[in-house]
């Protein structure tokens, strides 16, 4: 009969074989069903630095101990009532998740109310800051790397000449980052969360004959 070892080697320390069971990135302890240590990536996988795989290990998995991979909508507050949304993926591969959203080409510009358009970028500045909301988006029958692929594609080719304007009106032809994130996520058929939070442009979506297939 296979002997178990003991989940302590020594005091304070952990067996190999424990180690090898948690993976590269830290230690699970299994006595209490948690990590014992913070995430290697922060704040980027989540508020709880202990979590794992978006606590829905049964849909998600996290084979480098680093980050589930998902597709999450990412909300920040910019302003005392603005909020920002982003497309956050958090990649399983062990590479360091990353945001795909939109803002002004100026911002200098665009507080003054003046014309400057919507442009993409990755791993934007104003992608980050206090978190306010994170929700994770089924793809559905496509998985998880068929929908990261189309997000990727269709930011490649979007064609950062959309006019810009912070709070877009339903009639007027301008657009804002929610409306980018909102059009990303239908163009590449997934799911539009409801966002618990006023979120200008949300409702005013990139339409589709911008895109560039």
């Amino acid at each position: 009969m296979h002997r178990l070892r003991p989940l302590f080697e020594r005091r304070g320390g952990y067996s190999e074989e424990q180690q090898r069971l948690a993976g590269p990135g830290r230690v699970r302890r299994t006595a209490i069903g948690t990590f014992t240590q913070e995430d290697p990536i922060g704040l980027a996988g989540g508020l709880n630095l202990y979590g794992f795989a978006s606590g829905d290990p049964v849909n998600f998995g996290d084979a480098f101990g680093l980050a589930a991979d998902t597709i999450q909508v990412q909300v920040v507050r910019t302003g005392p009532t603005q909020y920002h949304t982003s497309i956050r993926i958090a990649p399983d591969d062990g590479t360091p998740a990353y945001t795909l959203g939109a803002g002004p080409k100026s911002v200098g510009r665009a507080l003054l109310g003046r014309l400057t358009p919507l442009v993409s970028n990755r791993n934007r500045a104003g992608d980050t800051g206090p978190q306010a909301w994170r929700v994770t988006v089924d793809p559905g029958a496509q998985g998880d790397a068929a929908a990261i692929r189309n997000l990727q594609i269709l930011d490649a080719i979007y064609c950062d000449c959309l006019p810009y304007e912070l709070e877009p009106e339903p009639g007027d032809p301008n657009y804002n980052s929610n409306g980018y994130t909102r059009g990303m996520l239908e163009r590449a058929g997934l799911p539009v969360p409801k966002i618990p939070y006023h979120v200008p442009g949300w409702e005013k979506p990139i339409p589709l004959p911008t895109w560039r297939p």
